[in-house]
């Protein structure tokens, strides 16, 4: 684990959980999803980079998605992220979302993952 990836850990900032609800008349549930999985992989990334030190940023190179299956209308989703060191200066931001029965058992039903490298700017 990259010196970085256990200061988060040690920070508590390393996962985020969020919660929702899908509205019961929504007919594209499966595009509601994936809005709030990029939403909360964009709130990880800015947390995440407003930790690095000023001459170093973080490029997109790789977004790979998949859906399981589509969510039920006014189904609870829940979404779970965090970052993962993949070598020195990589990157994957990992999210899982599951649908949440009302006996609190989950049901995959996207992933995405967010591959960035780690690029420093020259210091004037």
């Amino acid at each position: 684990m990259s010196a970085f990836i256990s200061l988060l850990e040690k920070q508590k900032k390393r996962e985020l959980q969020h919660q929702f609800d899908l509205p019961s008349k929504a007919k594209n549930t499966e595009w509601l999803t994936l809005q709030e999985v990029e939403g909360q992989a964009q709130k990880l990334y800015d947390r995440i980079v407003a930790l690095l030190p000023n001459n170093i940023s973080l490029v997109r190179q790789e977004v790979q998605l998949q859906t399981y299956k589509t969510p039920n209308p006014a189904a609870r989703m829940q979404i779970r992220a965090n970052i993962s060191a993949s070598n020195h200066r990589s990157y994957v931001l990992k999210i899982h979302c599951h649908e949440l029965n009302p006996k609190g058992n989950m049901t995959k039903v996207a992933r995405a993952e967010y591959h960035y490298k780690e690029t420093r700017r020259s210091m004037p």
